[in-house]
């Protein structure tokens, strides 16, 4: 009886996902997804999703432990007349927080640049930028 139980209500949780999952594509051009995992005393919650269209994308993704150990994260990225740009931010459950910026730009001459920003959670920065030339 208990294995029965199991398996109609795993179905039921199947069957409602991909509908939530068709019907999230369907308008937003996206996906979610939630799920719990169970093993050795520990219950791990994930849930994440992503959408994208007219040269930008944006998701996120969030995890959760027990004793109140997880994360949250977030990115957006967007491209337009030779630049492409992107964030992502990671903060913790006790307040920790990383963040990464950045940008491409190339130009129709074969000559481009780039830069990115990294920063810890407590205040220190990393710093990456440079040019290129095609001699072609």
């Amino acid at each position: 009886m208990k294995s029965s139980y199991l398996s109609a209500t795993a179905f039921a949780c199947v069957a409602m996902l991909s509908l939530i999952s068709i019907t999230e594509s369907a308008s937003a051009r996206g996906w979610n997804y939630h799920r719990t995992y169970f093993g050795h005393g520990r219950t791990v919650h994930t849930s994440g999703g992503y959408e994208h269209g007219g040269g930008q994308a944006s998701g996120w993704h969030d995890v959760q432990g027990s004793h109140g150990h997880g994360y949250d994260s977030s990115f957006n990225r967007s491209c337009s007349n030779g630049t492409c740009t992107r964030n992502a931010t990671l903060t913790t459950n006790n307040g920790n927080t990383w963040t990464r910026s950045g940008s491409i730009s190339a130009a129709g001459d074969g000559t481009g640049s780039y830069s990115r920003v990294t920063t810890g959670p407590n205040g220190g920065e990393v710093t990456r930028s440079g040019s290129w030339s095609d001699p072609h």
